[in-house]
């Protein structure tokens, strides 16, 4: 991490000078208000920013949205299932999270959340929804497409080869590499 803070304008430089110049009084927020008012000024704010960058709407018009879904646990283990949309490669918008605690995430389910939120955004806008492999999405994606036949549904590029990867993994020659290499790094 020395060389990412001696690089000028990083990121991580930032929020170490300004960790630094904080008052020793300073109480950092909680997870609430960071849940809560803080992360919805940041998302106005970054709406608004999108809104400068898309004035009008032309580069949406021209060449449509992407949304993407994926589910996690946070740090709590609160199972969530996450919306987003990319535009003419300008970078991701967070759309929502959505507290699926107790909820069967079925494929009906999932693509429900899905289409409401293609309704939110504008489904004349989306041209394609990106999600993970699973057998769920995969119904999910039927279920999209039959609501917004233009709308093409793909597979996240960054699963298929991270589940490619963990096929090749478990092969006898690979497993037994890996095996020898956990063993090198933790010792």
């Amino acid at each position: 991490l020395g060389d990412v803070y001696k690089r000028q304008g990083s990121f991580y430089r930032q929020m170490v000078d300004a960790l630094k110049a904080t008052k020793s009084s300073y109480v950092p927020p909680n997870y609430n208000k960071i849940a809560g008012p803080l992360l919805e000024t940041c998302h106005k704010h970054m709406e608004a920013d999108v809104q400068k960058r898309d004035a009008g709407g032309k580069l949406s018009d021209r060449f449509g949205l992407t949304y993407t879904s994926d589910g996690w646990e946070d740090t709590n283990g609160l199972s969530l299932i996450n919306s987003a949309y990319i535009m003419a490669n300008d970078g991701g918008v967070y759309i929502r999270s959505v507290d699926t605690s107790g909820m069967t995430k079925s494929a009906e389910y999932t693509a429900n959340l899905m289409i409401e939120d293609i309704y939110d955004l504008g489904p004349v806008k989306l041209v394609c929804v990106v999600t993970d492999t699973c057998a769920t999405m995969k119904k999910a994606w039927s279920l999209v497409e039959k609501e917004f036949p233009w709308i093409t549904c793909v597979p996240c590029q960054t699963h298929c080869p991270s589940l490619l990867l963990n096929d090749i993994a478990k092969l006898p020659e690979p497993a037994q590499t890996i095996k020898e290499e956990t063993l090198v790094t933790g010792w």
